[in-house]
């Protein structure tokens, strides 16, 4: 593949490419989060889903473009009530970006209790932040500020710490730029520079439009393989099509 065909996003904007949204399905009642994983009824039911909210369909998402009106996470006022996605997988996915619904109960919260999280192990989780909610008690669209992990196994965490504000979870939705995978032995070269070490690269430049568009690649080198093979003969040895006539040792 030649540089100049990895081109994965020629937008003005850089983070186009979604790579997974969850609307939460719809359910006829409340249910908890494990009941609603058990029925299928998650758009990304191969993803685990866990927690002590449930699952409603009271107060649908509205107001927002993105809002798919269809059920949502409660997170009641009580400490520790949280809401965990696991198993995404963003490898392929630079400079991800995490956005969601949220709608709270109450009118003069910000939405500082309300903590968004991200980890790597499922145990370890550290804070997003993301823009404070504007008054008034209904729904939002946040998209999260912070470095986001590449891993085969992202976990996000909603946890509402506060005991005031109830809070409901739609829409949540990681985009990027999806990274065109390449394998290759070394030196890989790409837009002028050689790569010899695995990792995600990127370069920024300016479409006909006048626009920053973004490319990324997604590099494995290979290891290079060796085999010996020792020949004793007489006379010559004929030898991935060349003739040899003297001891020595060979490569191709």
């Amino acid at each position: 593949m030649s540089a100049n065909s990895v081109v994965v996003n020629s937008n003005p904007s850089t983070t186009d490419d979604l790579l997974f949204i969850e609307n939460m399905g719809i359910v006829s009642g409340t249910t908890s989060i494990d009941q609603h994983q058990f029925n299928n009824g998650f758009n990304n039911n191969q993803l685990l889903m866990s927690g002590t909210g449930d699952v409603r369909i009271t107060l649908p998402s509205t107001g927002y473009a993105q809002a798919s009106g269809g059920s949502n996470i409660f997170l009641t006022n009580t400490i520790g009530k949280y809401f965990v996605i696991s198993g995404i997988n963003t490898l392929q996915l630079f400079q991800p970006v995490l956005s969601f619904g949220i709608y709270k109960s109450t009118t003069a919260s910000s939405g500082a209790d309300l903590k968004v999280q991200v980890s790597i192990d499922g145990v370890n989780f550290f804070d997003l932040a993301f823009p404070s909610l504007s008054s008034g008690a209904n729904w939002n669209y946040r998209t999260c500020l912070g470095s986001i992990p590449t891993t085969e196994n992202l976990h996000i965490r909603f946890i509402n710490i506060g005991t005031t504000t109830q809070y409901r979870v739609d829409d949540v939705s990681l985009s990027g730029v999806l990274a065109v995978p390449i394998n290759s032995c070394p030196p890989f070269s790409w837009n002028g520079s050689n790569y010899s070490l695995s990792g995600l690269y990127s370069t920024t430049f300016t479409n006909s439009l006048g626009c920053d568009s973004l490319a990324a690649i997604n590099l494995t080198v290979l290891s290079p393989s060796y085999d010996t093979i020792v020949v004793s003969t007489c006379g010559s040895y004929f030898w991935n099509d060349s003739i040899y006539i003297n001891s020595g040792i060979y490569q191709t």
